[in-house]
């Protein structure tokens, strides 16, 4: 086996990138190659994953992806090693999630060894893209599970269903100081018996224009209650929700609305079997805000972000966790607990880090505009002025 290519030299690191997704390439922005694997409802197969150039997917107009909704995707991402590996967290976690997303809207979802082999080939092409293990720099990447063929029908399956994988090079939100959140007072992110649970285009649609109400009020963060009696505690609009305790127990919402959120699984098993922690995961009232001492908000993109308070409208109550946007001692304790999980500091206890191969010779299927990334290209980013709302 190969080494992975080293990140490019003049990629900067340092500083929180702005989760804008640039559609048209230039010296100083590449565009990340996908991947494309496509499953055919007549032959019940799916096609050996692919490497495209072009960021744009061949879909006809009246796929129910574009009329319905109908769509399953993931966030997951890949880490550089100081002892020169690139692994991916935690994908089996995020395979099984995406085919409990698909299975709940009817569609089908390729089998683990082809969605490894997916991530494995696109990592394998973008790895110049990821910055050095000295830094933040992660390769956050997003599979996009849509049908791809015209059908109008509510049933059956489509003709043609796609899981197009991108990257994009990024860096964790670890250090951004604490926010603000609000209750959301006038917006159900799910209903009691709805699609809460699964990660699908339709949840969180509907959720752009309050959430742009919240941020305009000053609150880049909403945190939802549950639907049916407006008394439990469920998550924030793009990230899940985790109380601390004064006696440092560590609290989460257990709910039928709520996604099953990685970072969320992968906190919980670190506060308790490797910090000593107390994990209670069990239905929370909203009455219990005032009893925490620290909140944060947990995902992906965000990893663990710490929130400063939050603001009941209505009601005009404010419960405040962060003094001096400083987060909190369990904040800070936890995020260099996960970091070393993703980071591969110490032993994968685990087996959370699955580790990128790189043939010293792979043969691999390219459409015709497909490129590779050459040394020297400049990879700029920009600071961070506001919490992006990455899934």
């Amino acid at each position: 086996m190969a080494p992975p290519p080293a990140p490019l030299t003049t990629i900067n690191c340092g500083i929180t990138l702005t989760l804008n997704v640039h559609t048209e390439a230039t010296p100083s922005q590449p565009i990340p190659s996908h991947v494309e694997t496509t499953f055919n409802l007549t032959t019940s197969q799916w096609t050996p994953p692919t490497l495209h150039a072009s960021p744009y997917l061949q879909i006809h107009g009246l796929s129910p992806a574009l009329n319905y909704g109908m769509q399953a995707f993931e966030g997951l991402k890949a880490t550089r090693h100081s002892n020169n590996t690139i692994t991916l967290f935690r994908p089996t976690f995020h395979h099984r999630r995406l085919t409990h997303s698909a299975a709940t809207i009817a569609l089908p979802s390729p089998p683990l060894d082809t969605f490894l082999e997916a991530l494995n080939l696109l990592i394998r092409s973008n790895a110049q893209l990821l910055g050095p293990a000295s830094s933040s720099a992660i390769l956050y990447i997003r599979p996009l599970l849509i049908p791809t063929s015209p059908h109008l029908s509510l049933t059956p399956v489509p003709e043609t269903v796609t899981l197009a994988i991108y990257a994009h090079a990024a860096t964790t939100y670890l250090g951004v100081r604490p926010i603000p959140a609000c209750i959301s007072t006038t917006y159900d992110r799910a209903a009691p018996l709805g699609t809460g649970h699964a990660k699908v285009g339709g949840n969180y649609a509907s959720g752009i224009l309050p959430a742009q109400a919240a941020m305009k009020r000053g609150f880049p963060m909403q945190l939802f209650l549950d639907a049916r009696t407006r008394t439990e505690i469920e998550e924030f609009g793009s990230s899940g929700f985790v109380g601390v305790m004064p006696d440092g127990t560590v609290v989460v919402p257990q709910s039928r609305q709520v996604i099953d959120s990685v970072t969320s699984d992968t906190l919980q098993k670190l506060a308790e079997e490797v910090l000593g922690w107390k994990v209670e995961k069990r239905r929370v009232g909203v009455e219990e805000l005032k009893s925490f001492k620290e909140v944060l908000a947990v995902g992906t993109a965000v990893s663990i972000l710490p929130i400063s308070s939050i603001t009941n409208e209505e009601t005009g109550e404010k419960f405040v966790y962060c003094e001096n946007d400083e987060a909190g001692p369990a904040a800070k304790k936890l995020n260099e607990a996960i970091g070393e999980a993703i980071r591969g500091v110490g032993e994968d206890r685990f087996g959370w880090r699955y580790e990128v191969m790189f043939p010293d010779e792979v043969e691999v299927k390219v459409d015709a505009d497909a490129v590779t990334a050459k040394d020297g290209i400049e990879v700029k980013v920009e600071e961070l002025q506001e919490v992006d709302a990455v899934l």
